[in-house]
């Protein structure tokens, strides 16, 4: 028996330093680091049955520290098998302080700052930047994102001479309505007419998106008792996209997917269900590789269901029994699209403010919102698909004014004799689409038309290219 712990406990030892090894001299090697995690899965699966020999504690250091190997290669094989296309994200630099010795100062980007301590406090953000929480605290005093905090501790003389001790909280500001019972009411209750079923961190996300930061046992005292398209990143459980439509046809789902990706830039996987959609969709996603994280998109229609799908489910089906509506009726189907679609979406915005807000619990992890994890993943690991939002560049045209011009109607006759007969003042004797002072405005405005050119105009309207 001694033989055996001894033979696991070296087993373990040399495992770890493997995995030490492979994840700092083997990233971009995706296939040597998955060799690696099956190696940790198959160590785990033949100590297992000799758990009794140890102790618990040992043990569960094993197991522990088996899980976040697992965990670090598992990340380092995604990373691997995903490189960058674009330079990560830069949000802080270093900075001579003035003096010319000492250290150098760091200065954080305001509008970066200004956003993400709206998801994170200073320790959770100087993590992610690699500084002390204290530079974060204060760059944002600095820049008037955050007022100086009173003291952790101070202390008080009593009447009797004694001092005491009085600790007082540093953390984020509470909303105003925590102490107004009649405000915070009010609140929740408009959240729960519209989400009958939220439960008190869903309540606590639609508060937060709201702009209200309420305690949670404050929320429990005032807690009172709805076809859908939708993309959600894999990863941070980030809600990028969700519609409810009037039909389930591929254009449909291309708008919706379009969309996200306007705001979130394209995702490097998609389901293999994808395929179903037909060639429209099948064309503008080709290269995306499939993703095993089907199961996110599953927990999020439980969750909608419960959240939104369920009231507009019961609205209907009492218009069906009480009120007369045949759901074989075109007509009737029609119009109630016509009515309530616009109503039904609005509540699924809403509710994905709700879903994007609210702190999910992770194992081994604090708890975050799926827009914290989505905004410091790009920052810790790097930006993915959004290359055509961060490196946008105007096409060249060496010549504004021979921009769009048909060379090809010059030699059509019945044209230029049209062009000539109603543009007199811009007649020209060689070339009537030519580049002429007389036939060129004197100033150019700009339009830009999305997914097109440039293109010019001029006072006679809008100059498509080619006509």
């Amino acid at each position: 028996m001694a033989q055996v712990v001894e033979g696991i406990r070296d087993a373990f030892n040399k495992l770890k330093r493997k995995v030490h090894i492979a994840l700092r001299t083997q990233m971009g090697d995706a296939d040597r680091l998955a060799q690696r995690s099956h190696e940790v899965a198959t160590f785990l699966s033949a100590a297992e049955p000799h758990w009794c020999l140890f102790s618990s504690a040992e043990f569960e250091i094993i197991r522990t520290s088996v899980a976040d190997m697992q965990d670090a290669l598992d990340t380092a094989v995604n990373q691997s098998s995903d490189p960058l296309t674009t330079p990560l994200l830069v949000v802080s630099k270093k900075i001579p302080n003035g003096k010319g010795t000492g250290r150098h100062r760091i200065e954080i980007d305001p509008q970066f700052l200004s956003g993400v301590l709206q998801l994170r406090g200073p320790t959770g953000i100087a993590t992610s930047i690699g500084c002390h929480p204290r530079t974060v605290r204060r760059r944002a005093i600095e820049q008037g994102l955050a007022i100086p905090a009173p003291p952790v501790c101070r202390r008080e003389v009593q009447e009797d001479g004694t001092v005491v001790k009085i600790w007082q909280s540093t953390g984020p500001t509470i909303a105003a309505i925590s102490d107004d019972p009649e405000a915070l009411d009010q609140q929740v209750g408009e959240i729960l007419q519209l989400f009958p079923h939220f439960g008190r961190e869903m309540i606590s996300g639609a508060l937060r998106s709201r702009g209200f930061r309420v305690p949670r046992n404050h929320i429990a005292a005032s807690y009172l008792r709805f076809v859908t398209h939708a993309f959600i990143d894999g990863k941070s459980r980030l809600v990028t996209g969700l519609r409810v439509s009037s039909n389930n046809l591929g254009v449909t789902v291309l708008d919706v997917l379009e969309s996200a990706a306007a705001l979130y830039g394209w995702p490097s996987r998609l389901p293999s269900g994808w395929k179903r959609f037909g060639a429209v969709v099948g064309a503008l996603i080709f290269g995306a590789r499939d993703s095993v994280h089907n199961i996110r998109i599953e927990r999020l229609w439980v969750d909608f269901t419960r959240g939104v799908g369920k009231k507009w489910h019961r609205f209907f089906h009492e218009l069906e029994t009480t009120y007369g509506l045949h759901a074989d009726n075109t007509a009737h189907l029609w119009l109630l699209h016509h009515l309530f679609l616009s109503a039904l979406n609005q509540d699924a915005l809403e509710w994905v403010e709700a879903w994007n807000s609210h702190k999910i619990t992770i194992t081994a992890h604090r708890k975050r919102s799926p827009r914290d994890m989505f905004t410091f993943g790009l920052l810790e690991q790097g930006p993915r698909g959004i290359g055509h939002l961060i490196h946008q560049q105007e096409d060249d045209i060496p010549n504004i004014a021979d921009f769009g011009v048909d060379w090809e109607a010059q030699r059509i006759p019945a044209i230029v004799a049209h062009h000539h007969d109603n543009n007199p003042s811009n007649a020209a004797d060689h070339n009537p689409f030519g580049t002429y002072s007389i036939s060129t405005p004197e100033t150019m405005s700009e339009s830009w038309i999305a997914g097109s050119h440039w293109l010019s105009t001029s006072n006679r309207g809008l100059c498509w290219p080619g006509s």
